[in-house]
């Protein structure tokens, strides 16, 4: 409903036109009136039949059937290689039969310092460094920094003079947003940029700050949290299938406390406990422990979940989780942060017997991993 009339094939002087009057998205024209368009535009009865028909054809569903998307997913070598995109990691590509699908959404969660936003810087130059693609990088914490993105493209592709790597960090369009609003304004309106920019990869840092932030305990207002989570999902699964490109979302971590024999998330609760700093270590007095933030609502929206945990206290290493995929078992990729990005510290993934996603328990700096 949200998609632009300038992206359905209607000219720009008819584009131009109904913007004028404040009609520039499907959901202008469809919750309009045929009388109510015909007061308020130029056109004939037969030019607003035939705008409301091109709408009603874009928002609706296509019906298709298996074969039909078989064939058009694996018509060639090519195209089953474009369906996914490489991380630079091997282990975890192997995992993820490729790399992170593209068409879907993919999350990153982890406790804080363990390098989510390091994954996504390096994302970033593995899709700039390669062409004249661009991504679009949502900061919602502050945290991008384009010094580290260009001291992890220098030593990441050594080859690049400075031309080169100045003309790659202009494709990486950045957007800050403070608000919920502002974020849901941005990707309602994101189509116009990924096609003007030839975008291969949307990137949000993160998903679960703003709304941690506006929203609070009561019900009423976890209810507003989820109708907007839900709405964001589908705007993001739309743009990235649709595009044929990855979006790639990073999430924080909550305290989930145990109460006997039952389950307290204490997500929304402003006492919350979490691994704020680097060197803190996590018990709860052995009755807590870190799940994946937002619920359950997020978590059936990703279509895979990948969480970046700390291997031991003392350690500078870290565990890449596939803690849930669509097309790949559970393993587990041994990491460390270095000047290039994140590099993988061991040849292989090793696998682990999986749980429910949304309680995947997380370890923070000073745990061990009960993994076998």
């Amino acid at each position: 409903m949200h998609r632009k009339l300038r992206m359905l094939g209607i000219s720009a002087e008819e584009a131009d036109k109904f913007a004028k009057r404040d009609i520039r998205q499907c959901k202008d024209v469809l919750t309009r009136s045929d009388i109510e368009l015909l007061r308020i535009s130029d056109c004939s009865y037969s030019q607003i039949k035939y705008l409301k028909d091109v709408c009603s054809e874009a928002v609706a569903p296509k019906v298709s059937n298996a074969l039909i998307m078989s064939q058009a997913s694996s018509s060639s070598n090519d195209a089953i290689q474009s369906n996914y995109m490489s991380t630079s990691l091997p282990a975890l590509d192997n995992v993820l039969r490729g790399g992170l699908p593209v068409g879907t959404i993919t999350e990153i969660t982890g406790p804080p310092g363990s390098g989510k936003t390091q994954f996504c810087l390096m994302l970033s130059t593995l899709v700039v460094a390669g062409g004249e693609n661009g991504v679009i990088y949502i900061d919602t914490e502050g945290s991008f920094s384009a010094q580290r993105l260009m001291e992890m493209m220098q030593a990441r592709f050594p080859h690049m003079d400075s031309v080169l790597v100045e003309n790659a960090l202009k494709r990486v369009h950045v957007i800050f947003t403070q608000t919920c609003l502002s974020l849901k304004k941005s990707i309602e309106s994101i189509e116009e940029l990924i096609i003007s920019k030839d975008v291969r990869l949307i990137l949000i840092d993160s998903i679960a700050s703003l709304m941690r932030k506006e929203f609070s305990s009561a019900s009423q207002s976890i209810i507003e949290r989820t109708n907007l989570l839900t709405r964001l999902a589908s705007i993001l699964k739309y743009t990235a299938e649709f595009f044929r490109i990855p979006v790639v979302a990073t999430n924080q971590t909550t305290t989930q406390i145990h109460d006997k024999d039952t389950k307290i998330n204490k997500e929304e609760a402003p006492q919350e406990e979490e691994c704020r700093g680097r060197e803190e270590t996590f018990d709860m007095r052995g009755q807590g422990e870190l799940v994946a933030a937002l619920g359950n609502t997020w978590s059936h929206s990703v279509n895979t979940r990948l969480i970046l945990q700390y291997l031991t206290g003392g350690s500078s290493a870290r565990q890449m989780m596939v803690a849930k995929s669509p097309v790949s078992g559970f393993g587990v990729v041994t990491c460390r942060i270095q000047t290039e990005g994140i590099v993988q510290c061991e040849e292989g993934a090793t696998s682990y017997d999986g749980t429910n996603p949304n309680l995947q328990k997380i370890m923070c700096k000073g745990q061990f991993p009960s993994i076998p």
